[in-house]
């Protein structure tokens, strides 16, 4: 019998109340991992974290990932529920759509800040768990709308390319990190 996957390793994924983030949690348990389900609704993380087999493999945490802050508390409630990150899953989005014309900057700005910036409070801080424990795996969550861009949706489209630019440029710059450069901060 071969060993799951993910066995004794602590998983973050952002999002996971619901929809495709649960989904991976679901997944990421059945593989053996210990999920934390962050989510911007805490009674939804904690009864998505209850249905997946409760504390012993998985715990709700609220997160507004647009908070560096929050990102921050949930790294440390993974690490003391179950030790430091080793998967994080930059999954939690919004969308607002509506044509460019009638777009409002709050709906433009709301989808950047959770989708985008969101991501990059994500990868900054798990990274730097990562770094400090010798290596994990982040996972950003992008969309053929960031490629190919979808009308109605400028907002998203946007968050998207940007979420793919941010991953390729952080993962340049974790291999500088990772092959003893000495700066000690990214770009």
């Amino acid at each position: 019998m071969t060993k799951p996957l993910l066995e004794g390793k602590t998983a973050v994924i952002t999002g996971a109340a619901q929809g495709i983030g649960y989904s991976i949690a679901e997944q990421f348990v059945a593989e053996g991992a210990r999920v934390v389900i962050a989510d911007v609704n805490l009674e939804a993380a904690q009864a998505a974290a209850e249905k997946l087999g409760g504390s012993a493999v998985a715990i709700g945490s609220q997160c507004d990932v647009t908070s560096a802050d929050a990102v921050q508390a949930t790294l440390d409630a993974a690490a003391a529920a179950f030790g430091p990150v080793n998967v994080m899953v930059n999954n939690a989005g919004i969308t607002r759509d509506a044509t460019m014309r009638k777009m409002t900057e709050e709906m433009f700005d709301q989808v950047i800040n959770v989708h985008l910036k969101g991501t990059w409070n994500g990868t900054r801080l798990a990274g730097a768990v990562m770094r400090e424990n010798g290596g994990g795996t982040i996972v950003n969550m992008s969309s053929l709308s960031g490629k190919i861009g979808l009308a109605g949706q400028t907002n998203y489209s946007a968050a998207k390319a940007g979420i793919v630019g941010l991953s390729k440029a952080a993962a340049k710059g974790s291999r500088t990190w990772a092959c003893g450069s000495t700066r000690s901060s990214p770009d």
